[in-house]
């Protein structure tokens, strides 16, 4: 999906929010292929959420490995 490689996660959402409401939802065997893309956005979020917290905790090694093991784990 080019939004998702654009980086653009209000697209993603709203396609994958579209999907969800269509009659096709449970046929087929792109049923994987749409799982794979949600699954994809939630790590590209998850990324974006980290990335925007990572300079709150690189004042020292030991902050940065405190934050790593305490929470910045994906679930």
């Amino acid at each position: 999906m080019g939004a998702l490689n654009r980086g653009d996660t209000d697209v993603v959402r709203a396609v994958l929010d579209c999907r969800a409401r269509s009659v096709w939802t449970g046929k087929g065997e792109n049923q994987a292929q749409w799982a794979v893309i949600r699954a994809a956005l939630k790590l590209v979020e998850a990324c974006e959420d980290y990335d925007r917290q990572l300079p709150d905790h690189v004042h020292s090694q030991e902050m940065l490995i405190d934050s790593y093991t305490g929470c910045r784990r994906l679930p």
